[in-house]
Protein backbone atom coordinates (compact mmCIF):
# COMPACT_ATOMS: atom_id res chain seq x y z
CA UNK A 1 0.00 0.00 0.00
CA UNK A 2 2.93 2.05 1.05
CA UNK A 3 3.16 2.79 -3.05
CA UNK A 4 0.00 4.21 -3.59
CA UNK A 5 0.02 6.66 -0.55
CA UNK A 6 3.28 8.12 -1.29
CA UNK A 7 2.92 12.39 -1.39
CA UNK A 8 3.93 14.11 -4.94
CA UNK A 9 5.80 16.70 -4.19
CA UNK A 10 4.44 20.42 -4.31
CA UNK A 11 0.63 18.74 -4.93
CA UNK A 12 -0.89 19.46 -1.63
CA UNK A 13 -0.98 22.46 -1.02
CA UNK A 14 -2.44 23.32 -4.24
CA UNK A 15 -4.97 21.10 -4.31
CA UNK A 16 -6.77 21.29 -0.39
CA UNK A 17 -8.11 24.94 -1.65
CA UNK A 18 -10.74 22.80 -3.52
CA UNK A 19 -12.16 21.25 -0.67
CA UNK A 20 -12.13 24.68 1.10
CA UNK A 21 -13.70 26.00 -1.59
CA UNK A 22 -16.33 23.32 -1.60
CA UNK A 23 -15.65 21.99 -4.96
CA UNK A 24 -18.90 19.82 -6.55
CA UNK A 25 -19.44 16.48 -5.52
CA UNK A 26 -22.31 13.91 -5.26
CA UNK A 27 -24.05 13.08 -1.99
CA UNK A 28 -26.28 10.89 -2.47
CA UNK A 29 -27.10 8.99 0.79
CA UNK A 30 -27.67 12.16 2.95
CA UNK A 31 -30.23 11.63 4.83
CA UNK A 32 -31.03 15.16 5.70
CA UNK A 33 -30.09 18.87 4.80
CA UNK A 34 -26.22 18.52 6.53
CA UNK A 35 -26.26 14.96 6.94
CA UNK A 36 -23.75 13.20 4.92
CA UNK A 37 -23.29 9.39 5.22
CA UNK A 38 -21.43 7.60 2.94
CA UNK A 39 -17.11 7.36 3.19
CA UNK A 40 -16.80 9.29 -0.17
CA UNK A 41 -18.07 12.53 0.99
CA UNK A 42 -15.10 14.64 1.69
CA UNK A 43 -16.67 16.55 4.67
CA UNK A 44 -17.51 13.08 6.72
CA UNK A 45 -13.85 11.99 7.90
CA UNK A 46 -15.06 9.56 10.20
CA UNK A 47 -17.36 7.44 7.91
CA UNK A 48 -14.35 7.60 5.53
CA UNK A 49 -11.26 6.56 8.28
CA UNK A 50 -13.95 3.73 9.01
CA UNK A 51 -14.64 2.16 5.42
CA UNK A 52 -10.65 2.66 4.60
CA UNK A 53 -9.42 0.89 7.98
CA UNK A 54 -12.19 -1.78 6.63
CA UNK A 55 -11.73 -1.97 2.83
CA UNK A 56 -7.44 -2.48 3.82
CA UNK A 57 -7.90 -5.15 6.18
CA UNK A 58 -10.33 -7.11 3.91
CA UNK A 59 -7.91 -6.45 0.70
CA UNK A 60 -4.62 -7.49 2.62
CA UNK A 61 -6.12 -10.46 3.54
CA UNK A 62 -7.81 -11.59 0.62
CA UNK A 63 -6.55 -14.28 -1.48
CA UNK A 64 -6.16 -12.72 -4.58
CA UNK A 65 -4.82 -15.72 -6.59
CA UNK A 66 -8.25 -17.40 -5.63
CA UNK A 67 -9.90 -18.52 -8.65
CA UNK A 68 -13.70 -19.81 -8.31
CA UNK A 69 -14.24 -22.74 -9.96
CA UNK A 70 -18.39 -23.19 -11.75
CA UNK A 71 -19.26 -26.61 -12.82
CA UNK A 72 -22.02 -25.14 -14.82
CA UNK A 73 -22.05 -21.35 -15.26
CA UNK A 74 -25.65 -21.97 -16.63
CA UNK A 75 -26.52 -22.52 -13.27
CA UNK A 76 -24.39 -21.49 -10.80
CA UNK A 77 -24.32 -23.06 -6.69
CA UNK A 78 -25.14 -21.17 -3.95
CA UNK A 79 -21.66 -21.69 -3.09
CA UNK A 80 -20.17 -20.45 -6.89
CA UNK A 81 -22.21 -17.46 -6.70
CA UNK A 82 -21.63 -16.48 -3.34
CA UNK A 83 -17.76 -16.52 -3.82
CA UNK A 84 -18.04 -14.43 -6.94
CA UNK A 85 -19.83 -11.95 -4.78
CA UNK A 86 -17.33 -11.98 -2.27
CA UNK A 87 -14.82 -11.65 -4.56
CA UNK A 88 -16.46 -8.57 -5.86
CA UNK A 89 -17.34 -7.29 -2.55
CA UNK A 90 -13.73 -7.27 -1.31
CA UNK A 91 -11.78 -6.07 -4.27
CA UNK A 92 -14.74 -5.11 -7.02
CA UNK A 93 -13.57 -8.48 -9.36
CA UNK A 94 -13.43 -11.71 -8.96
CA UNK A 95 -11.70 -14.48 -11.62
CA UNK A 96 -14.14 -17.75 -12.75
CA UNK A 97 -13.18 -20.63 -14.34
CA UNK A 98 -15.64 -22.56 -16.16
CA UNK A 99 -15.01 -25.75 -18.75
CA UNK A 100 -13.76 -24.72 -22.28
CA UNK A 101 -16.62 -24.00 -24.57
CA UNK A 102 -16.84 -23.86 -27.90
CA UNK A 103 -17.62 -19.90 -29.38
CA UNK A 104 -21.13 -21.05 -29.95
CA UNK A 105 -22.20 -21.88 -26.81
CA UNK A 106 -19.87 -19.04 -24.86
CA UNK A 107 -22.22 -16.36 -25.62
CA UNK A 108 -25.54 -17.28 -24.00
CA UNK A 109 -23.27 -18.76 -21.01
CA UNK A 110 -22.11 -14.99 -20.53
CA UNK A 111 -25.37 -14.01 -20.63
CA UNK A 112 -26.81 -16.49 -17.80
CA UNK A 113 -23.37 -15.92 -15.74
CA UNK A 114 -24.69 -11.90 -15.81
CA UNK A 115 -28.26 -12.44 -14.98
CA UNK A 116 -27.24 -14.84 -12.07
CA UNK A 117 -25.32 -12.04 -10.92
CA UNK A 118 -28.01 -8.93 -11.31
CA UNK A 119 -26.30 -8.11 -14.38
CA UNK A 120 -29.19 -7.17 -16.34
CA UNK A 121 -29.04 -3.72 -18.32
CA UNK A 122 -26.66 -4.10 -21.07
CA UNK A 123 -25.04 -1.16 -22.14
CA UNK A 124 -24.42 -2.13 -26.38
CA UNK A 125 -21.83 -0.74 -27.76
CA UNK A 126 -20.69 0.24 -31.31
CA UNK A 127 -18.82 -3.02 -31.74
CA UNK A 128 -21.37 -5.29 -29.95
CA UNK A 129 -23.28 -7.69 -31.58
CA UNK A 130 -26.79 -8.53 -31.84
CA UNK A 131 -27.04 -9.35 -28.21
CA UNK A 132 -25.06 -6.92 -27.00
CA UNK A 133 -22.14 -9.25 -26.17
CA UNK A 134 -19.02 -7.87 -28.08
CA UNK A 135 -16.34 -9.63 -29.60
CA UNK A 136 -13.00 -7.99 -28.87
CA UNK A 137 -11.00 -9.59 -31.51
CA UNK A 138 -8.66 -8.15 -34.68
CA UNK A 139 -10.70 -6.61 -37.12
CA UNK A 140 -9.05 -5.93 -40.24
CA UNK A 141 -11.84 -3.33 -41.67
CA UNK A 142 -15.27 -3.27 -39.89
CA UNK A 143 -13.60 -0.55 -37.25
CA UNK A 144 -11.32 2.59 -37.62
CA UNK A 145 -8.02 2.14 -36.56
CA UNK A 146 -8.39 4.27 -33.35
CA UNK A 147 -10.51 1.29 -31.71
CA UNK A 148 -7.76 -0.16 -30.25
CA UNK A 149 -8.91 -2.92 -28.46
CA UNK A 150 -9.96 -4.98 -31.83
CA UNK A 151 -6.28 -4.17 -32.70
CA UNK A 152 -2.87 -6.26 -31.29
CA UNK A 153 -1.75 -3.22 -29.34
CA UNK A 154 -1.73 -2.70 -25.91
CA UNK A 155 -4.63 -1.12 -24.13
CA UNK A 156 -3.66 1.43 -21.21
CA UNK A 157 -4.79 1.78 -17.89
CA UNK A 158 -8.70 2.90 -18.07
CA UNK A 159 -12.64 1.93 -16.87
CA UNK A 160 -15.05 1.09 -19.66
CA UNK A 161 -17.67 2.98 -20.87
CA UNK A 162 -15.64 6.38 -19.90
CA UNK A 163 -16.86 8.28 -22.66
CA UNK A 164 -20.74 7.14 -21.96
CA UNK A 165 -23.44 9.73 -21.06
CA UNK A 166 -23.59 10.49 -17.04
CA UNK A 167 -27.35 8.44 -17.35
CA UNK A 168 -24.86 5.29 -18.77
CA UNK A 169 -22.41 4.98 -16.80
CA UNK A 170 -21.07 0.92 -16.55
CA UNK A 171 -21.05 -0.48 -13.55
CA UNK A 172 -20.25 -4.03 -14.70
CA UNK A 173 -18.42 -6.02 -16.75
CA UNK A 174 -18.33 -9.62 -17.73
CA UNK A 175 -15.05 -10.49 -19.68
CA UNK A 176 -14.70 -14.27 -20.75
CA UNK A 177 -12.17 -15.94 -22.46
CA UNK A 178 -12.97 -18.33 -25.72
CA UNK A 179 -9.34 -18.42 -27.35
CA UNK A 180 -6.02 -17.07 -26.47
CA UNK A 181 -3.41 -15.79 -28.33
CA UNK A 182 0.17 -17.45 -28.41
CA UNK A 183 2.02 -14.91 -26.58
CA UNK A 184 0.62 -11.44 -25.14
CA UNK A 185 -2.65 -10.63 -24.47
CA UNK A 186 -2.39 -10.30 -20.35
CA UNK A 187 -4.55 -7.99 -18.23
CA UNK A 188 -4.11 -5.85 -15.18
CA UNK A 189 -6.45 -5.42 -12.11
CA UNK A 190 -6.63 -2.50 -9.99
CA UNK A 191 -9.48 -2.32 -7.46
CA UNK A 192 -10.53 1.94 -8.08
CA UNK A 193 -11.29 2.08 -3.83
CA UNK A 194 -7.26 1.47 -3.33
CA UNK A 195 -6.71 4.11 -6.48
CA UNK A 196 -9.11 6.43 -4.35
CA UNK A 197 -7.57 5.32 -0.79
CA UNK A 198 -4.39 6.47 -1.71
CA UNK A 199 -5.30 9.78 -3.47
CA UNK A 200 -7.39 10.82 -0.55
CA UNK A 201 -4.99 9.84 2.26
CA UNK A 202 -2.19 11.82 -0.37
CA UNK A 203 -4.61 14.92 -0.13
CA UNK A 204 -8.46 14.99 -0.31
CA UNK A 205 -8.04 17.99 -2.80
CA UNK A 206 -6.85 16.31 -5.21
CA UNK A 207 -9.97 14.40 -5.24
CA UNK A 208 -12.67 17.14 -4.96
CA UNK A 209 -10.72 18.28 -8.46
CA UNK A 210 -11.75 14.65 -9.64
CA UNK A 211 -15.15 15.00 -8.30
CA UNK A 212 -15.85 18.33 -10.20
CA UNK A 213 -18.67 17.64 -13.00
CA UNK A 214 -16.16 18.94 -15.73
CA UNK A 215 -12.74 17.56 -14.51
CA UNK A 216 -12.17 14.73 -17.90
CA UNK A 217 -13.83 15.48 -21.16
CA UNK A 218 -13.48 13.21 -23.85
CA UNK A 219 -13.92 15.49 -27.43
CA UNK A 220 -16.62 14.07 -29.81
CA UNK A 221 -16.39 10.65 -31.67
CA UNK A 222 -16.46 12.29 -35.70
CA UNK A 223 -15.52 9.92 -38.58
CA UNK A 224 -15.43 11.73 -41.82
CA UNK A 225 -18.81 14.44 -41.52
CA UNK A 226 -20.83 11.95 -39.13
CA UNK A 227 -20.56 12.87 -35.01
CA UNK A 228 -20.67 9.40 -33.60
CA UNK A 229 -20.88 10.37 -30.38
CA UNK A 230 -20.91 13.68 -28.98
CA UNK A 231 -18.21 15.01 -26.22
CA UNK A 232 -18.83 13.85 -22.96
CA UNK A 233 -18.13 15.82 -19.73
CA UNK A 234 -17.78 14.24 -16.38
CA UNK A 235 -15.96 13.57 -13.14
CA UNK A 236 -13.60 10.77 -12.40
CA UNK A 237 -15.00 9.93 -9.11
CA UNK A 238 -18.80 9.90 -8.39
CA UNK A 239 -21.49 8.11 -6.30
CA UNK A 240 -23.32 5.91 -7.47
CA UNK A 241 -27.38 6.12 -6.65
CA UNK A 242 -28.94 4.88 -4.16
CA UNK A 243 -26.10 2.54 -3.16
CA UNK A 244 -23.73 5.52 -2.26
CA UNK A 245 -21.13 3.21 -3.75
CA UNK A 246 -17.81 4.93 -5.75
CA UNK A 247 -17.60 4.84 -9.49
CA UNK A 248 -14.44 5.37 -11.19
CA UNK A 249 -14.61 6.91 -14.79
CA UNK A 250 -11.16 7.19 -16.10
CA UNK A 251 -8.30 6.44 -19.27
CA UNK A 252 -4.59 6.86 -19.36
CA UNK A 253 -5.19 7.62 -23.18
CA UNK A 254 -3.17 10.97 -23.46
CA UNK A 255 -4.74 11.28 -26.99
CA UNK A 256 -8.74 12.36 -27.18
CA UNK A 257 -9.33 13.40 -23.50
CA UNK A 258 -9.29 17.05 -21.95
CA UNK A 259 -9.01 17.75 -18.29
CA UNK A 260 -10.28 20.46 -16.70
CA UNK A 261 -7.69 23.43 -17.32
CA UNK A 262 -7.23 24.80 -13.69
CA UNK A 263 -4.15 23.99 -12.13
CA UNK A 264 -5.81 22.21 -9.70
CA UNK A 265 -6.94 19.64 -11.77
CA UNK A 266 -3.90 19.32 -13.72
CA UNK A 267 -2.26 18.40 -10.48
CA UNK A 268 -5.02 16.13 -9.74
CA UNK A 269 -4.73 13.62 -13.01
CA UNK A 270 -0.95 13.86 -12.63
CA UNK A 271 -1.01 12.58 -9.17
CA UNK A 272 -3.51 9.81 -10.17
CA UNK A 273 -1.82 8.56 -13.15
CA UNK A 274 1.81 8.16 -10.98
CA UNK A 275 -0.54 6.29 -8.53
CA UNK A 276 -2.16 4.03 -11.22
CA UNK A 277 1.49 3.60 -12.93
CA UNK A 278 3.10 3.10 -9.30
CA UNK A 279 4.36 -0.60 -8.83
CA UNK A 280 1.69 -2.02 -6.43
CA UNK A 281 0.92 -4.96 -4.21
CA UNK A 282 -2.85 -4.94 -5.04
CA UNK A 283 -2.20 -5.15 -9.09
CA UNK A 284 -3.24 -8.47 -10.27
CA UNK A 285 -1.63 -9.51 -13.62
CA UNK A 286 -3.84 -12.77 -15.40
CA UNK A 287 -3.58 -13.93 -18.96
CA UNK A 288 -7.22 -15.86 -18.79
CA UNK A 289 -7.08 -19.19 -20.51
CA UNK A 290 -10.31 -20.57 -22.40
CA UNK A 291 -13.39 -20.99 -20.25
CA UNK A 292 -12.40 -18.00 -17.71
CA UNK A 293 -13.41 -14.73 -17.15
CA UNK A 294 -13.63 -12.11 -15.11
CA UNK A 295 -16.39 -10.80 -13.00
CA UNK A 296 -16.06 -6.88 -11.64
CA UNK A 297 -17.91 -3.54 -11.11
CA UNK A 298 -15.96 -2.00 -13.81
CA UNK A 299 -12.30 -2.05 -12.44
CA UNK A 300 -9.41 -0.28 -14.05
CA UNK A 301 -7.76 -2.55 -16.17
CA UNK A 302 -4.95 -3.09 -19.19
CA UNK A 303 -4.42 -5.04 -21.99
CA UNK A 304 -0.67 -6.28 -22.78
CA UNK A 305 -0.19 -6.59 -26.53
CA UNK A 306 -0.09 -9.78 -27.87
CA UNK A 307 0.17 -11.43 -31.33
CA UNK A 308 -2.25 -14.01 -33.07
CA UNK A 309 -1.16 -17.01 -34.97
CA UNK A 310 -2.85 -18.74 -38.20
CA UNK A 311 -5.99 -20.80 -37.24
CA UNK A 312 -9.10 -19.81 -35.04
CA UNK A 313 -8.04 -21.73 -32.11
CA UNK A 314 -4.54 -19.75 -32.38
CA UNK A 315 -6.17 -16.40 -31.90
CA UNK A 316 -7.88 -13.92 -29.37
CA UNK A 317 -10.87 -13.63 -28.98
CA UNK A 318 -12.71 -12.82 -25.70
CA UNK A 319 -16.49 -11.85 -24.93
CA UNK A 320 -17.07 -8.58 -23.41
CA UNK A 321 -20.69 -7.39 -21.64
CA UNK A 322 -20.79 -4.41 -20.05
CA UNK A 323 -23.83 -3.63 -17.71
CA UNK A 324 -25.09 -0.64 -15.94
CA UNK A 325 -25.61 -2.52 -13.15
CA UNK A 326 -23.45 -3.34 -10.36
CA UNK A 327 -22.59 -7.01 -9.34
CA UNK A 328 -25.47 -7.78 -6.87
CA UNK A 329 -25.03 -7.98 -3.48
CA UNK A 330 -21.63 -6.01 -2.89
Amino acid sequence: MRSLQAPAPGVAQTATSVVSAGAPHRDSTSGSAGGVHHPFDLRNRAAYHRWRDRKLEVADRTDRELVVELRDPLHLSDQELGELRAGCRARNYAIYAGPPLEPAPSRPMVAALARQLGLRRLDRTLGGEDDGIASIRVRSAALPDEYVPYTTRPVNWHTDGYYNEAARQVHGIIMHCVSCAPTGGDNELLDPEIVYIGLRDQDPGLVAALMRPSAMTIPANVQGERTIRPARSGPVFSVAHPEGTLHMRYTARKRHVEWHPDACTGEAAESLRRLISAASPHVRRVRLQPGQGIVCNNVLHTRGEFADAPGARSRRLHLRARYLDRVQDT
